[in-house]
């Protein structure tokens, strides 16, 4: 009802406005609008994939709407597109040349998941899942406090999944947006911005009672993000600068999600570990949501020439972030109470969390002389926690058992610095070289523990030259090394169960040598005829990591072609993109399995890597004087993933098993038809065909739609996609005014 009232809001003003300027004598009305209907042929069943993020009607549709009114003075347009589905865009456009201006933007933005997703639980309200509560306890009896009888009590919730029932996974944003600008006077100009959009469906969620004990229920969004600006900007010849503040304000419905197990109604007091493993200790499970923030940025920003071949610009800005909702309990578990007297209260009211961000930028550019040029700049960006300090006394573990150590929350704050300089030397009228230097790094600190500073040098050469009309060619290569301050060169030890010691960093901060090449040759042999060549490979090489991620590289190939014959074009497109990755792990003792080994032959190796091959092409040929055209397009993409294990022999277990085929691989096709004939200058029509295809094989993907209870003492929601091949014909008018 909302979209149908903005429309035709928008159409009144529209159709009013030639009346209302009917003493224009220069008022010129144009326009467009777009009609058609379609058949969509699903060969293999309904896929969300498909309409992932739009609708294609199965009948008519109303495409488009375009109406612009301009005289000497003003300019006013409404747009529509796709009135009246879950897709659908307008726009109002509003221009006094010179005094004011206004654009209106209205969005709808389907996101859809799955058409296939089933579960046993009902939403009892939002947020609120539940089973019925003589199945949980049926289960609870057979399964006992200490888990004894799991095999017949996953038979029977086998049993009962089979009358799980439909539920919808998809969400649909709606965003609006408005754009003032308003001159106040010559060199000055007020601007404000405001967006609105609003999030509201189901998504798949993971919701875990235990280690073993997994369940994917949909998660209920209700959110909504607004974001403001107003800034006042002032231009003159040498200068300009706007300065103005930035709020924005994030909020949800939903503070918490709340879930029963299948496995328990009543609480209890954990008997032991196995509680935890099996998630039989509470009767529900709590999660936190992402809980209602605001912020607020104040900003500057300059231009100015100060000499005659040199400017400066200059950007400073301060943020402040803060949250304050309310804190959920510990636990939901009323059984936790022995272990701890306050389980089941929060640890303070509100989370009194807050950040300050501040950022500065500065950049030069000048023209030394005719043929070379410097530029240079520096960056800063602070962001300084100032969260009250939490102190709690331990912790429960997915609301089935309380661990008694006590911990002070520590907040991260960090600072990233650059800087860079590079100078471009223009050879003769045809070639410059360019040669440069940056400087990047991060220091962080959580609580009060220094977590130390990474810094990266980087080095890079580039030259474009075309030396003919016909030929252009640009390659680009850097070489980059990342320090990281702490001791041991850089590296860092964390220690494990068993007190042994690890060079083991987390990949954004561990030393990294990096080097990277570009190369784009551009061919023009004939006014008619181009090519397009773009090669790129970027080699990463963490060789301080001794386990975590050990290299990654990079490497990519493309071609275009590009062919014209009087009104016919002709084009055709190649890509190869590989990525590969190595990382390591030590393994635990076999037995017991909670001891990090102290042996090298238990290291295990895995080596990820992703193929991609991506061409097509296609053609426009015009007929009848060009009243007539032919469109042909075809498109083909293939992503293989691979994995290879590898683990030393004598290793405990040795016991690395390939796969006899690859991770998975995915397949996506288009092609299309289309021919436009041109009845006037006014009228025209389209007619044609297009066809779809995807295929997805995954060594983890299941087409059992929810009953995994037996594979792994879980159950899903069965959301897993099926492929498509989808045919799609339509019909088209478009009348131009």
């Amino acid at each position: 009802m909302k979209t149908t009232r903005a429309f035709w809001a928008m159409v009144v003003v529209v159709l009013l406005a030639p009346s209302l300027c009917a003493q224009e004598p220069d008022l010129q009305v144009t326009g467009e609008a777009a009609i058609g209907a379609n058949d969509v042929n699903a060969k293999d069943g309904e896929a969300a994939r498909f309409y992932e993020y739009r609708e294609i009607p199965d009948g008519l549709e109303f495409s488009l709407f375009d109406i612009r009114l301009k005289t000497a003075d003003y300019y006013l347009r409404l747009k529509a597109e796709d009135a009246g589905q879950s897709d659908e865009r307008y726009d109002l456009a509003y221009n006094r040349y010179g005094k004011f201006r206004l654009d209106y933007r209205w969005d709808r933005i389907p996101h859809n998941f799955s058409y296939g997703a089933v579960t046993p639980y009902t939403e009892a309200s939002p947020g609120v899942w539940t089973l019925p509560d003589g199945l949980q306890s049926q289960l609870q009896g057979i399964l006992g406090d200490n888990g004894t009888n799991l095999p017949q009590a996953m038979d029977v919730l086998s049993d009962a999944l089979a009358n799980a029932h439909g539920t919808p996974l998809g969400l649909e944003r709606r965003r609006q947006e408005l754009d003032v600008d308003y001159s106040l006077s010559a060199p000055m100009t007020l601007s404000l911005h405001y967006q609105d959009e609003s999030k509201e469906g189901y998504r798949a969620i993971g919701a875990p009672l235990g280690f073993g004990n997994v369940i994917e229920l949909p998660e209920t969004v209700d959110q909504n993000t607004r974001q403001g600006e107003i800034k006042l900007s002032y231009a003159k010849k040498n200068m300009s600068m706007d300065f103005g503040i930035a709020p924005s304000e994030f909020e949800n419905s939903l503070s918490r999600m709340l879930w029963d197990n299948p496995y328990r109604l009543t609480d209890q007091t954990p008997p032991g570990k196995l509680t935890y493993l099996l998630g039989n200790g509470s009767g529900a499970g709590q999660m936190a949501l992402a809980p209602n923030n605001e912020a607020a940025r104040y900003f500057f920003n300059g231009s100015f020439k100060v000499l005659k071949t040199t400017r400066i610009r200059a950007s400073l800005s301060y943020t402040q972030l803060t949250q304050d909702a309310d804190l959920l309990p510990y636990t939901v578990n009323t059984g936790l109470e022995e272990a701890y007297a306050g389980a089941l209260s929060a640890p303070r009211e509100t989370a009194d969390l807050g950040a300050d961000i501040a950022n500065a930028a500065i950049t030069l550019h000048s023209a030394i002389t005719r043929s070379l040029a410097l530029n240079a700049g520096y960056t800063y960006y602070d962001y300084d926690d100032a969260s009250e300090a939490l102190s709690i006394p331990g912790h429960a573990i997915l609301d089935q058992n309380w661990v008694d150590e006590p911990m002070d929350i520590g907040y991260l704050s960090y600072t990233r610095e650059s800087y860079y300089a590079n100078l471009a030397w223009t050879v003769w009228n045809f070639t410059t070289i360019e040669g440069g230097y940056k400087s990047k790094s991060m220091e962080r600190e959580r609580g009060d523990d220094y977590e130390g500073k990474n810094t990266e040098d980087i080095l890079y050469l580039a030259a474009t030259t075309a030396p003919l009309d016909w030929l252009s060619f640009r390659g680009t290569y850097s070489v980059s090394d990342r320090d990281w301050s702490l001791e041991n060169g850089g590296n860092v030890v964390y220690p494990v169960r068993n007190d042994a010691l690890f060079a083991f960093r987390r990949y954004h901060e561990a030393e990294r040598e990096r080097e990277e090449l570009t190369l784009n040759l551009t061919l023009m042999p004939m006014d008619n005829l181009g090519f397009s060549f773009i090669y790129l490979t970027a080699l990463n090489d963490y060789e301080q990591s001794q386990y975590g991620l050990e290299s990654d590289d990079h490497r990519s190939f493309s071609f275009d072609a590009n062919y014209t014959l009087g009104k016919h074009n002709f084009y055709a497109f190649y890509g190869e993109e590989e990525n590969e990755g190595l990382q390591s792990a030590r393994q635990t003792t076999f037995p017991p399995h909670d001891v990090i080994s102290n042996d090298p032959l238990n290291d295990w190796t895995a080596i990820l890597a992703d193929d991609t091959t991506t061409y097509g092409g296609g053609l426009d040929l015009a007929f009848m004087n060009d009243r007539m055209h032919l469109n042909l397009s075809y498109s083909y993409s293939k992503t293989d993933g691979k994995l290879l294990l590898s683990s030393p022999e004598g290793g405990n277990p040795d016991a690395a098993i390939n796969f006899t085929e690859g991770l998975d691989s995915t397949e996506y096709t288009v092609a299309k038809a289309q021919l436009i004939y041109k009845f006037n200058d006014r009228l025209k029509m389209s007619i044609g065909e297009w066809y779809e295809e995807y295929t997805l094989d995954d060594i983890f993907r299941s087409d059992i739609e929810v009953d995994m209870v037996h594979e792994g003492y879980a159950f899903y929601l069965g959301a897993s996609d099926p492929d498509y091949k989808y045919l799609v014909s339509f019909v088209q008018l478009i009348y131009s005014w």
